[in-house]
């Protein structure tokens, strides 16, 4: 099944951006972190600043979502930062390289196209700290995250699989609860395969332009594009979609990460999520090693794609994340009581997390400085 023309030219400021049509639009040179110009506020979230003068077009898929032809013609999107945690933002991008597509994850990157990586295991300079993510399952749970800085909030159902779709109820409390904070957060929408149309006016088409939401590619069916690219006509931005690979792949029977990649591209998507499919088979480390992760991280952002990583993650595997050039870490398992992803969320083991992570930012911080 074929994609024809699903990206369309779009407007540098939506008719959502709380900034108001006075925005003006960022210059070439306008460092982008995230996807966002850094003179702007994190309100300005919703609309992307720089312009888009040309169409992409999309080349035939096979069934299995295998890209035969991409014809694109758009200029290249400035390549997608890292979200500050509160530190300093670089004070130049990087420039953009693009990753031949033939790479897969065992061809290296060149170092000059890597964003902001070195190779001395040392945190570059031209790389924004890394983020942390946290789940919560209810209303209450949002709640103790909010109280805490510079996390990115998430919603999902755990006892409903990797990514379990909350009930409508609790995503409606969910999004009234964060509807005046313009800090990122994002909804588990389930895996696609479950995904029904009504869906996309009961759920989609009320999330708010900060809100992204995440789907899950397991037993993806042969209209997987077609599927996300309908989809996404229903959100206030396509980039609210977030794609998730799983690291147990073959088990998932879902995309590779090279399928993935190309489809986020083409979506015009910000970021891609990896995790784990089946919690019983270990953690994202059990699948991935840092050094696979370090690879699949770099060729994700040769192709101006942010990359979170998730899956069973602990705390004592910061030091090891943190230097990956991941966009966001995701936790949820281990800030639960009895380490259980399908308890309920422990305050102290949240604020334990939070305090680490901090730790480790400021380190990485003072390395950059030291480099």
């Amino acid at each position: 099944m074929s994609v024809t023309e699903i990206l369309q030219v779009q407007k540098c400021v939506s008719a959502s951006d709380p900034l108001g049509p006075n925005r003006k639009k960022a210059s070439k040179r306008t460092l982008f972190v995230h996807g966002i110009p850094t003179n702007h506020n994190i309100a300005g979230l919703e609309t992307r600043s720089e312009p888009r003068n040309h169409e992409r077009k999309l080349g035939n898929l096979n069934a299995n979502g295998t890209m035969k032809q991409l014809a694109e013609s758009a200029p290249e999107r400035p390549a997608a930062g890292l979200l500050t945690t509160g530190h300093p933002t670089p004070e130049h991008s990087t420039p953009e390289h693009s990753t031949p597509e033939h790479s897969t994850p065992e061809h290296s990157t060149p170092e000059h196209s890597r964003p902001g990586h070195s190779t001395t295991g040392r945190p570059s300079k031209g790389r924004p700290p890394t983020g942390l993510l946290v789940s919560a399952r209810s209303v209450d749970e949002a709640r103790l995250v909010l109280q805490h800085d510079n996390v990115w909030l998430d919603l999902k159902e755990p006892s409903a699989g990797s990514l379990g779709r909350p009930s409508i109820e609790t995503i409606e409390d969910f999004l009234s609860l964060t509807h005046s904070n313009p800090a990122p957060s994002s909804i588990a929408a389930g895996e696609l395969v479950q995904w029904a149309d009504e869906l996309s006016t009961t759920l989609a088409a009320k999330l708010p332009p900060h809100c992204f939401i995440k789907f899950g590619l397991s037993n993806a069916k042969p209209d997987w594009v077609d599927t996300l690219a309908q989809i996404g006509k229903t959100l206030h931005r396509r980039q609210q979609m977030i794609l998730v690979h799983y690291a147990d792949w073959q088990a998932a029977q879902c995309p590779d990460w090279i399928q993935t990649l190309r489809t986020a591209e083409m979506l015009d998507c910000r970021y891609v999520l990896v995790d784990t499919y089946d919690k019983s088979n270990g953690g994202l480390l059990d699948h991935l090693s840092i050094e696979r992760l370090e690879s699949m991280i770099q060729i994700a952002n040769a192709k101006n794609l942010a990359v979170a990583l998730a899956g069973s993650l602990q705390a004592n595997q910061l030091g090891s994340l943190m230097n990956v050039g991941a966009a966001w870490l995701g936790f949820r398992g281990a800030v639960c009581e009895n380490q259980e992803r399908t308890s309920t969320l422990c305050k102290n083991k949240l604020q334990s997390l939070c305090s680490e992570f901090t730790n480790h930012v400021m380190s990485d911080h003072h390395s950059r400085n030291e480099s």
